[in-house]
């Protein structure tokens, strides 16, 4: 999971890392971002969708409920949108889609705890021999 799958250049891509530009981010000490064997690097997709509850527009049912979800990209392809595999990180409740600068208040404390996730890493302890560093785009 902590390596990306890279195709020789030409072939179709398959993935998200298949991408130049994941490539050749650079993480927060400078080096190749997804390149490491020193610090598990993660990247994530951040989601905000709205959807009608009442599935339809009949009978004057206007509705709008957002998600904000979150999906870890170092997973395969095939199980990064599984519903077991994602995040769901918030709901924006009401009738209406709010307009995009009420939806910052909602996306603020996640982007927030994201942005601490790059500047310092997170550090999680495995087991008492192992202090893994994580590293957050």
């Amino acid at each position: 999971m902590d390596c990306p799958r890279i195709f020789p250049a030409g072939d179709d891509m398959h993935d998200i890392f298949d991408g130049q530009f994941l490539q050749d981010f650079k993480g927060p000490d400078g080096q190749p971002f997804h390149l490491t064997d020193k610090v598990g690097r993660y990247s994530f997709s951040l989601c905000l969708d709205f959807f009608n509850p009442f599935t339809n527009k009949q009978a004057s049912k206007k509705s709008s409920i957002g998600i904000i979800s979150v999906v870890c990209l170092n997973l395969p392809p095939s199980l990064q949108y599984k519903a077991e595999n994602m995040f769901l990180a918030g709901v924006i409740p009401g009738s209406n889609e709010p307009p995009l600068t009420a939806v910052n208040h909602y996306l603020t404390p996640l982007i927030d705890k994201f942005q601490t996730f790059w500047d310092t890493g997170v550090r999680l302890n495995l087991c008492l021999a192992t202090n893994l560093r994580i590293n957050i785009i």
